[in-house]
């Protein structure tokens, strides 16, 4: 879900999910769009997490640098970080009981990782502090959530590379 449905896209490179936000912390010219598909079942917690979705995307695309090669805003980037956590939190509690262990994973992950973004300066160390996020524990929880988001609540996004 993170990566795959967009609320942990600044990843490490490990991760094959989320490598073009890493791509992106480090510079890199490839860009990367995503539109998400909501057609929300299963009650009020995929009610909140397409709402979480969507809102993340939303903060995703206006970050986006605004010319081909054009290096993001490490600013923007920590408050989307910052922002993506905050929305981690909101949905622990209520995550349901098959994705709650997960759930739970990712957002200690990006808790920890959130501490060390916030006093980045610069890319590199940004691109150092999300380490954490690309852990197997933590790749398989996105992979989990992920497959019950669009399962379950009907979630899906699509992610083109130009």
């Amino acid at each position: 879900m993170a990566a795959g449905l967009g609320l942990a896209a600044c990843g490490s490179s490990s991760s094959s999910t989320s490598s073009s936000s890493s791509s992106a912390a480090a510079g890199s010219s490839a860009s990367s769009s995503s539109s998400v598909s909501i057609s929300v079942g299963g009650g009020s917690f995929c009610s909140q997490l397409a709402s979480a979705v969507a809102q993340f995307e939303g903060l995703a695309k206006s970050l986006a640098p605004s010319s081909p090669g054009g290096a993001p805003d490490i600013n923007g980037l920590k408050q989307l970080i910052g922002a993506e956590v905050s929305l981690l939190d909101s949905l622990d509690g209520s995550a349901p009981s098959e994705i709650a262990a997960d759930f739970h994973t990712l957002r200690v992950a990006l808790d920890q990782a959130n501490g060390q973004v916030q006093s980045a300066t610069t890319l590199q160390q940004l691109e150092t502090s999300l380490s954490s996020v690309g852990t197997p524990a933590v790749t398989q929880a996105d992979k989990n959530i992920t497959t019950y988001g669009e399962k379950s609540c009907g979630i899906s996004t699509s992610t083109t590379s130009t």
